[in-house]
């Protein structure tokens, strides 16, 4: 019950969840707040996958015609097995893309640099093979055109059999319609363990 000046005290129903009180100088109600904040120009984290021992995370949900570039970003733990190069493939139209890949990696081991270049059956992130149970740290950007899918980033861990740190530089490219993406193990039995997130640029 509210005061209604020298009228008689007035009940206002609590409507819908999150509602809240208003007065227009003559009654109550209750109404929805007033938006706040910016529309547009923001990064909003749209996809968790969390994988134990996992061998494949598949991000399958976010694509969404609101966000005009995506990032994938998170830390991965040795979980087992050998042969621990990351790789990444697309969903295109919800299919697994296993072919038609154009990508370039670059990098530096201790004091040796190195590049890459491949048109296979996925994208490498690390360059090539990956042998040593140590953590990775991986930043994806996602580029989308009208007609294709760009891929640039960096993977920080340990690659090859001298064991050395190194910082991989990323970028690839598929021509079709991205509708998820899979950052797997791209060879071997090795596997990770950790979280990985997606992240959309909302354009509107």
């Amino acid at each position: 019950l509210l005061g209604n000046g020298t009228s008689a005290p007035q009940a206002v129903a609590p409507s819908t969840s999150g509602n809240i009180l208003t007065s227009d100088g003559t009654t109550w109600a209750s109404t929805a707040p007033a938006a706040g904040g910016p529309t547009a120009g923001y990064w909003v984290l749209l996809q968790t996958v969390t994988g134990t021992a996992a061998a494949t995370f598949d991000f399958t949900s976010f694509v969404n015609a609101a966000y005009s570039q995506y990032r994938i970003e998170g830390v991965l733990d040795y979980g087992g097995g050998t042969s621990l190069e990351l790789g990444a493939r697309i969903y295109n139209s919800g299919s697994l893309v296993t072919s038609g890949y154009s990508a370039a990696t670059g990098g530096r081991e201790g004091t040796t640099a190195w590049t890459n270049f491949n048109a296979a059956s996925y994208m490498s992130l690390m360059g090539g093979s990956a042998s040593y149970a140590d953590p990775v740290s991986l930043t994806l950007n996602l580029d989308m055109s009208p007609y294709a899918i760009g891929i640039s980033g960096t993977t920080t861990g340990w690659r090859g059999s001298s064991y050395q740190r190194g910082t991989f530089f990323v970028g690839g490219s598929y021509v079709g319609s991205l509708t998820g993406i899979r950052i797997y193990m791209a060879s071997g039995s090795g596997t990770r363990t950790g979280s990985l997130r997606v992240w959309g640029f909302k354009k509107s």
